[in-house]
């Protein structure tokens, strides 16, 4: 098992290259282990964040990427004003749910509780199936927290 702690730059020189396939799930974790499509087993001890198309480790012949699955996911388009789409945002957030922001579109893992949610509100929105990469730090995908406010003492009645 080779161990991979760091990603590498692509370079120049054209190799073959070598998919490892996993899901984001496996993406958010600082420790995993994967097996590439060759049957080369690695572990994997990050200290930065793995992408989909993130090159890992690379032989004299052959180039190592990772390659993400694709997921269900809800599109809404940005093509409204940004009041709107703050209040979208708002809304997805109230949900605790992650979702991927880019300049003409809003991704949201498939969810119903989305799907109602954007019937209500009016906005048309498509399903597909797409690899999803999420705001870093959003609920969900890594970040934790509590809601103890340092009231961490015990009542007795």
């Amino acid at each position: 098992m080779i161990l991979v702690n760091k990603l590498i730059n692509e370079g120049s020189i054209s190799k073959k290259e070598v998919r490892l396939i996993t899901d984001r799930y496996k993406l958010q974790k600082r420790r995993w282990r994967g097996k590439a499509e060759d049957g080369v087993d690695f572990a994997f001890e990050m200290s930065e964040t793995i992408h989909h198309g993130s090159v890992f480790y690379q032989t004299e012949f052959h180039l190592y990427r990772i390659c993400q699955l694709s997921e269900k996911v809800i599109t809404i388009k940005l093509d409204c004003t940004s009041n709107e789409a703050a209040n979208i945002g708002w809304q997805i957030g109230n949900l605790h749910m992650p979702m991927e922001v880019t300049e003409s579109q809003i991704r949201v893992v498939d969810d119903p509780a989305v799907r109602n949610l954007f019937q209500n509100m009016g906005f048309d929105y498509q399903l597909k199936s797409e690899i999803f990469q999420p705001i870093k730090g959003a609920i969900g995908i890594g970040h934790s927290h509590d809601h103890n406010m340092g009231h961490d003492h015990e009542h007795s009645h």
